[in-house]
């Protein structure tokens, strides 16, 4: 192993500093602190008046981060049932409505055969699965429902069922997540959040449910689980015309789930929601005192114990009213799933609050191995029945193209980058020394913010102090530096000293993997996650951080000749600092921009989730 192999292995961790755990201890520590400021907003609520201020405070919280909504009621459905038939007791139809503009959402409608009067009806949403509500979990529930005597409305989501927009890679295939993740960036870079596509077609749900004479607009309930448990508990904050509610395998408490160490979907991630006090206790005091049902499972990573606490915090609320028996709670002893259980303990709750009566559950029902009768298209895929289908991704671009100039740009940038950062001295330590091909390699330590150390290597040639240096930003940081040895010693040939770093989730200060999963979604995304339920983000954490280096640079390493060398979408920081009026000369190679990301459907995905700031891009344009 040659002198460069072995420094670009070596990291503090081993024994001198662990880096791979700060960024998740810091983002813990400010994330208990506003946990434990909500708690005690929610325990001084004690009266009618006081839970209403609180409770118009928390859905005005919620609606804030979602943004506004595409939804225009006044836009025709275009609906088309494209199949109906009889099957098991029930009459089936395969419909198509439109949600917006050339946006296509494909369902099922599930109705008792010969039922009198108008029914009243379930909004069926899918949780993360690929079939969406083909899915043979999702039919069981849908019928076990509607056997009850209700109707049933599924409908796909983005990425789900015949909504599959990518199938570029397996990863795509596998899951709706990396979908949702996908798209779920350029929105965030475009200043908005792909949640409100997901609002407005499930509203255009409700629309066609009202539009639908056998169907009951005045008595409308919602479940789904997991995903679709998310879904269902936005869609009821969102939509009063929702009577009843049920989400399932979803509720519980970010403090509980914070350590338990998965992320979610980025329709998932709400941002500064934490920071101004809303957690899922909000989700239920959003709908009070109207029927809610919490379903749960006894084994799921969404955390039991949270799913608790929440439902006895909500009975506080709901005895306020006189009515603290509209919310309930039904488990099962599962790993994550939407149970037949925990169906008939749904189809039981929408039968008496919708309906008035005791239900009689069946819980074995007949379902579709094979997809295709319940098909609104031909081959399974609305984008090749609709040549005209307009995905999430050129919707997003169309915002972003037509948007308006932001006034004061570069301030708002700057209150990104210095929000509530606690600056330190840098304490820099000066680790081991080495020597490789006429140049002096010293490995350096500093601490940018509280708690958030930074890590780099020093290259300079033999018996030299007070060159001019060259910080250098690049994929993997001191992680890559054999890959980079021509670019390192070019600099050295140009009687400067280069300085690679490593800010948080680069290098030497990646977190553990042990914090997540790997993959599309490990570490850096999840914690970038966190950020953003904070209110702040991982690019404006580590622009922060970039400019305590160059500081370091300048003041530790008695340099005012200090230049910044950036690589791919690093390049995004040489930007970020220019705007801010961060006086410092930049060459980016092959740089890439928030804009190419937006604009590029198939973007390069590498290290894009160390520039995911809410607007970014529009605050580098405008």
């Amino acid at each position: 192993m040659t002198t460069l192999e072995k420094i670009e292995k070596y990291t503090p961790t081993d024994d001198f500093y662990a880096l791979d755990d700060k960024l998740f201890l810091h983002i813990l520590r400010r994330s208990d602190k506003a946990f434990d400021r909500a708690d005690k907003l929610r325990d001084r609520v004690k009266s009618l008046e006081q839970f209403e201020k609180y409770r118009r405070r928390a859905i005005n919280t919620f609606k804030k981060s979602v943004g506004k909504i595409p939804y225009d009621k006044s836009l025709p459905l275009n609906s088309r049932v494209v199949k109906s038939f009889a099957d098991d007791g029930l009459r089936i139809e395969n419909i198509v409505f439109q949600s917006r503009k050339n946006v296509f959402v494909p369902a099922t409608l599930y109705m008792p055969e010969n039922a009198d009067g108008k029914l009243p009806t379930v909004l069926f949403q899918c949780g993360h699965a690929p079939l969406g509500r083909f899915y043979a979990q999702y039919q069981t529930v849908c019928r076990i429902i509607a056997k009850t005597g209700l109707a049933v409305f599924a409908i796909d989501h983005i990425g789900q069922g015949e909504r599959q927009g990518y199938s570029e890679t397996p990863e795509m295939r596998e899951s709706p997540c990396y979908e949702h993740e996908w798209v779920g960036r350029q929105c965030i870079l475009n200043g908005t959040s792909v949640l409100k596509y997901f609002i407005s077609d499930a509203m255009r749900a409700i629309d066609y449910i009202e539009s639908r004479p056998e169907l009951d607009s005045e008595r409308i309930g919602a479940t789904g689980n997991s995903g679709g448990g998310t879904m269902t508990s936005v869609i009821s904050i969102m939509d009063d015309r929702i009577k009843a509610t049920a989400p399932g395998t979803f509720i519980t408490t970010r403090r509980d789930y914070f350590p338990a160490g998965s992320t979610q979907d980025a329709e998932q991630v709400w941002e500064g929601i934490t920071k101004n006090n809303f957690d899922h206790f909000e989700l239920i005091s959003a709908f009070c005192p109207k029927p809610y049902l919490i379903l749960g499972v006894k084994s799921d990573f969404f955390c039991p114990e949270g799913t608790e606490r929440v439902f006895e915090k909500g009975r506080e609320f709901y005895r306020l009213f006189g009515c603290e028996d509209n919310l309930r709670i039904a488990w099962d002893d599962s790993k994550h799933a939407y149970t037949k259980v925990l169906a008939c303990r749904a189809a039981e709750f929408f039968a008496e609050v919708l309906d008035g009566r005791k239900a009689c559950v069946k819980p074995d029902v007949k379902i579709f191995d094979d997809p295709s009768p319940l098909y609104t298209s031909p081959d399974g895929s609305v984008y090749s029945a609709y040549p005209e289908y307009t995905t999430v991704y050129e919707e997003n671009l169309a915002e972003y193209k037509s948007r308006r100039p932001l006034k004061n740009s570069a301030e708002l940038l700057r209150k990104k980058i210095y929000f509530e950062r606690e600056e330190v001295e840098p304490h820099v330590r000066y680790l081991f020394k080495d020597t490789l091909e006429g140049a002096e390699i010293q490995r350096i330590m500093w601490f940018g913010q509280r708690e958030l150390a930074s890590y780099g290597v020093l290259f300079s040639p033999e018996n030299t102090n007070s060159l001019p240096v060259t910080v250098c930003l690049w994929s993997g940081g001191t992680d890559n530096l054999v890959g980079h040895r021509s670019v390192i010693w070019d600099i050295l040939k140009k009687g400067r000293r280069a300085l690679v770093v490593d800010l948080s989730t680069m290098g030497k200060c990646l977190p553990s993997e042990k914090l997540n999963n790997a993959g599309r979604f490990n570490a850096p995304v999840r914690l970038s996650k966190e950020l953003l339920f904070l209110g702040d983000s991982l690019p404006a954490l580590m622009s922060f951080e970039l400019i305590k280096a160059l500081e370091m640079a300048k003041n530790e390493l008695d340099s005012n000749d200090v230049l910044l060398y950036t690589e791919g979408v690093y390049g995004v920081f040489a930007d970020i600092l220019e705007k801010t009026g961060i006086n410092v000369k930049a060459y980016c190679h092959n740089k890439i921009t928030a804009e190419d990301i937006i604009t590029d459907r198939l973007y390069s995905d590498e290290d894009i989730v160390q520039v995911t700031m809410t607007g970014l891009a529009r605050l580098l344009g405008d």
